[in-house]
């Protein structure tokens, strides 16, 4: 069977790893990342996948070489092992593509890609990166595309609830999250989809994971197509809403699962 997806299009999907003076800076519409260090430091953006013998991972972008020696490079089967590298050496704004085909070797249960970008070598560089694109093909397994999915965080701090992306698991399509406190409702931005005629809308999903407020249970909906927005609300086993923030104490978490697939 070969499959194809699109994993990644925000940079928030991606980790940043910086030392030293080195800096990333992300425009307010989350696709143009501008990734800068000196010689010694480091500056780039990295996300990693599992790793399935026989797939083909090709990590695309738009980029220019705004000065020194920018890169791209796929490290397999763990980071630090680069396995295919390409030059940011244009100073237009042009694509670019690294991919690697994973070996028969591969053990599933350690092995993983890195993708990164930017400067993570000893060479000082700087660069700008737009439309982040990773896509798996000749895969053994089928699936729906994924839309949208991560872990969002809902902090309680000075007695008011925020939300954010916890980037210590997996995410994916997630452009943005907000907590508005008037309606008690989570709001996701993912990608929009063209007219609802045409029955192409994603299914939504959200769930708590154990730990804090157990009672609660979550429903995700009113999907935007012109805005690619869809709300997550909270109940404990009534008609009403519940505010979390109410139930929540300074410096508690609560953690809410998000899933949006479509074809």
């Amino acid at each position: 069977m070969s499959t194809t997806i699109a994993m990644s299009k925000y940079w928030a999907d991606f980790r940043q790893q910086l030392s030293g003076a080195g800096t990333i800076s992300i425009d307010a519409d989350g696709q143009r990342a501008t990734c800068t260090a000196g010689a010694g430091d480091v500056a780039y953006v990295k996300k990693f996948i599992p790793a399935r013998a026989g797939e083909i991972v090709k990590f695309s972008f738009l980029a220019r070489r705004i000065s020194g020696e920018p890169k791209a490079a796929i490290n397999y089967p763990a980071a630090g092992d680069s396995q295919s590298v390409v030059d940011i050496d244009s100073d237009e704004m042009v694509e670019y593509t690294v991919s690697y085909i994973v070996p028969y070797t591969n053990d599933e249960g350690a092995d993983y890609l890195q993708l990164s970008l930017g400067t993570f070598t000893s060479e000082a560089g700087s660069c700008e990166v737009v439309n982040p694109r990773i896509q798996v093909s000749d895969g053994s397994l089928g699936f729906m595309r994924v839309w949208c999915a991560g872990l969002i965080e809902l902090t309680r701090a000075g007695g008011a609830t925020t939300a954010a992306i916890d980037d210590t698991h997996m995410n994916c399509g997630i452009k943005s999250v907000d907590w508005d406190s008037s309606t008690k409702v989570l709001t996701i931005e993912m990608l929009k989809s063209p007219n609802q005629s045409l029955a192409l809308r994603p299914m939504l999903s959200a769930e708590f994971r154990l730990g804090l407020l157990p009672e609660l249970f979550t429903k995700a909906g009113n999907y935007q197509q012109t805005s690619g927005e869809f709300d997550i609300s909270f109940y404990d086993g009534g008609s009403s809403t519940v505010d979390v923030n109410s139930l929540l104490t300074n410096g508690e978490t609560v953690f809410v699962s998000v899933w949006a697939f479509g074809i």
